[in-house]
């Protein structure tokens, strides 16, 4: 029968919002070099008070470890005194110091809590062991921060008793005080030799307590930068927050990843919008759907005078019914589209959100078979074609008339334009989708509109209207829209509800929820709650360390949470397919060896060289050979079965149609570039039975030791009999350089034909 329960103090009772103990050193330090009360310290002292905290506590011990088995706070700071000049009130100021830092950074660990207040209510005897160099009365006051409950409670600590629970001698002591035996004992605690080995070597019962282990990112940040106080916060937030077994895998990962990651945007725009008297933001859906719940948690806890609004809106709904039938709309709304994902006039029609019936006839007539597949360079021509066609674009303002109308109407009853005090808040990307909501809101509002952005892709597309930024853009954010997911689907359009214009959604959302992402939603949430600093906090170099790591994840928790997301890159696609997909033997031959150029036209995932990274060690390698050895698998394939090894029967239902290049090309033709374009003409030539008499480019050399089969640079045209050349190159001054090499060697103008010329 157990009559005696003893529970450890530190880091099973209470802990710290720091990630470590010695994190109240950093927060010190920081103090140190910028209070005036103690500027009259040595500088190197304040500037270095970390280190030279943590090793003099290293240095007394060692130095005392025959006397005594446990030191005081007084014999650490006494150390100090010879190096560094300080006085006895120094050393009382910087004791009081500490203190207070640990009493200001205290965080109760409720479960165990509870549990102790249990037993008592059960009548059980209860008592506290801590092996700490404060005295007994303040690490009393320390949980007397978070429950009364312990006023009473019989504490043992080693700095008081001079014996500690390494040695098993404060067991001994509160044996002898409590006149308790071992096999009547219960301990609990965190560490795996005071609190387990030793106690169970005197017989008392054990009942562990895990205290959550640092994920691989933060035992990464740590040993890099444990002084830094950010760095401190943010791992102890997010370890905090795990405690206790209410998260799940994906509730871990939002709060050690997503919450890390999103919550500093946050706090700045807050920061931004105090300093510039903005009082109404709008989150823009879907990915402001994560990041106004954050605000509002921070709202709250900071009492800050800041509304906070979600709008309904997406590129589906804004941008096309934008339009006022201006000249470059089309071409802009082309270019921030991705148009090397449309293979079809069937998925054409669907992004210019017509019916492929009323498309069919501004299409060049050679595309208006609907069975026709579609590849970049048919893209290019239509959409020139599209774009410089009024009667298009009149016909899509008329057809999008009704859209628009109800796109005014709900923006004009959710935002409230009385005044300029508001802002909107994004996410990432060109800005596209904010400058046509931009275009729309002119037509009632002519006063500043302004957008917080995470990260920005450079662009042109700001133009009346204010970007704000948080990051500069960088490839390593790609994941943060899988961190800002909505849980309901894309904004559609909007229709007449009960007097008002209200949003039509997509049934999307559905697929995040089995996945499980309200689970991560909820781990994000929780990280806000405890990272209690957010909104006096600027770790924008802690962040930038977390990008560095999550863009290449090392946790295989944390790439599989990336990789089997729900996830369309296109937002027109019929189905959300993996994020990161597993690929099979074929995706391998058709990503790397049949397209030799554009392996994204057919993967319908993100990061592709992480698709294959998660596809195990033998398709790493075929993936390397194809890429190594594309060119020498082609030749001999030709050779052997004399036919071109990509071919119009490997897609079903296609055929190639490049109306202007057979029109103008004869059938011997001198193919000028090897870059992307020019491989993929390459192919496209072969396909179309043209007689390549030679492939030229200025880097011959180095292309011939990747395996291209270039013939040569510009002099070698001497040796050939053609019907034209080819430039197969897209920057207009690069063109005209090359024609003015090709005429210098006696070839006539007339037979030069630039890509461009085709489209």
């Amino acid at each position: 029968m157990i009559n005696l329960y003893t529970f450890d103090v530190f880091d099973t009772l209470i802990t710290r919002k720091t990630a470590t103990p010695d994190g109240i050193f950093a927060l010190m330090q920081e103090y140190l070099q910028h209070s005036p009360q103690f500027h009259h310290i040595d500088v190197d002292f304040r500037s270095n008070f970390y280190r030279i905290r943590l090793n003099t506590e290293r240095f007394v011990r060692l130095q005392q470890s025959r006397e005594k088995e446990e030191i005081t706070l007084k014999d650490i700071y006494e150390g100090f005194v010879s190096s560094y000049a300080l006085s006895p009130l120094d050393v009382e100021e910087l004791m009081d110091l500490e203190l207070r830092f640990e009493k200001e950074n205290i965080v109760a660990i409720q479960q165990n809590i509870q549990y102790l207040k249990y037993l008592l209510s059960q009548g059980k005897k209860v008592a506290l062991l801590s092996d700490m160099y404060l005295s007994e009365k303040s690490v009393r006051s320390l949980l007397l921060q978070v429950d009364p409950i312990f006023s009473q409670v019989p504490l043992f600590v080693s700095s008081v008793v001079k014996e500690t629970k390494a040695s098993g001698g404060l067991f001994r002591f509160a044996h002898k005080t409590l006149g308790i035996s071992y096999d009547e004992w219960q301990h609990m605690g965190d560490n795996q030799k005071s609190d387990a080995e030793i106690p169970r070597r005197l017989g008392i019962h054990i009942k562990p307590f895990h205290f959550p282990d640092f994920l691989s990112i933060e035992r990464e940040l740590l040993s890099e930068k444990r002084c830094c106080v950010d760095v401190q916060f943010m791992i102890g937030a997010a370890r905090n927050s795990r405690l206790g077994d209410s998260l799940n895998d994906k509730g871990i990962i939002g709060c050690s990843i997503g919450g890390p990651l999103l919550v500093p945007y946050v706090a700045w725009i807050l920061r931004r919008c105090a300093r510039d008297n903005i009082t109404r933001l709008y989150f823009i859906a879907r990915d402001g759907y994560i990041l106004k719940q954050i605000a509002d948690i921070i709202i709250k806890e900071n009492q800050l005078r800041i509304d906070t609004f979600y709008l309904y809106g997406s590129r589906v709904a804004w941008r096309i019914p934008s339009f006022q039938g201006k000249e470059n709309e089309l071409s802009l709304f082309f270019q921030n589209i991705s148009l090397d994902k449309i293979t079809s006039v069937h998925q054409l029609a669907k992004v210019l959100q017509i019916d492929l019936q009323a498309l069919l006839p501004y299409l060049p007539k050679e595309y208006r078979d609907e069975r026709i597949h579609l590849f970049p360079i048919d893209i290019s021509l239509i959409k020139n074609k599209l774009s410089a066609n009024m009667d298009f674009l009149d016909f899509l303002v008329r057809i999008h008339a009704e859209e628009k109308r109800l796109v005014l109407r709900y923006l004009k009853e959710n935002i409230d334009t009385s005044d300029s005090d508001f802002a909107f808040v994004e996410l990432q990307g060109s800005g596209y989708t904010t400058d046509c909501m931009a275009r729309c809101l002119r037509s009632f509002y002519q006063g500043p509109i302004r957008t917080f952005f995470y990260s920005m892709i450079p662009t042109n597309m700001v133009k009346g209207w204010q970007a704000i930024w948080y990051l500069p853009y960088s490839d390593r954010v790609w994941p943060v829209e899988l961190l800002c997911r909505a849980l309901h689907g894309q904004t559609e359009g909007y229709k007449e509800s009960e007097g008002k214009a209200t949003p039509i959604l997509s049934p999307e959302g559905n697929a995040l929820k089995t996945y499980g992402y309200e689970a991560y939603i909820h781990g994000v949430l929780v990280f806000v709650k405890c990272y209690s600093v957010a909104i006096s906090r600027y770790p924008m170099e802690v962040v930038v360390d977390y990008w560095n790591w999550v863009a290449n994840p090392k946790d295989i928790e944390v790439f599989d949470f990336f990789a089997d997301m729900p996830f369309d890159s296109t937002g027109y696609a019929e189905k959300e397919n993996s994020c990161i997909p597993q690929l099979t033997k074929q995706d391998l031959r058709q990503y790397f060896l049949f397209p030799p150029v554009m392996p994204n036209r057919f993967y319908h995932g993100i990061q592709l060289d992480l698709a294959v990274q998660r596809s195990g060690t033998a398709k790493q390698r075929m993936c390397r050979i194809y890429k190594e050895r594309r060119w020498e698998i082609y030749r001999r394939f030709q050779q052997r079965w004399h036919r071109a090894l990509w071919n119009v029967s490997m897609l079903p239902e296609a055929h190639y149609h490049y109306p202007e290049l057979d029109l103008i090309l004869g059938t011997r033709v001198v193919l000028y570039g090897a870059g992307k374009i020019g491989q993929w003409v390459y192919y496209y030539l072969q396909i179309r039975n043209r007689d390549i008499v030679g492939w030229l480019d200025h880097d011959y050399e180095k292309l011939r030791k990747l395996g291209v089969p270039v013939t040569g640079n510009v002099e070698k045209i001497k040796e050939y009999q053609f019907d034209s050349v080819l430039i197969a190159i897209r920057n207009p001054i690069t063109v005209h350089s090359i024609v003015r090499s090709l005429i210098q060697c006696d070839v006539k103008r007339q037979c030069i034909v630039s890509i461009d010329d085709c489209s």
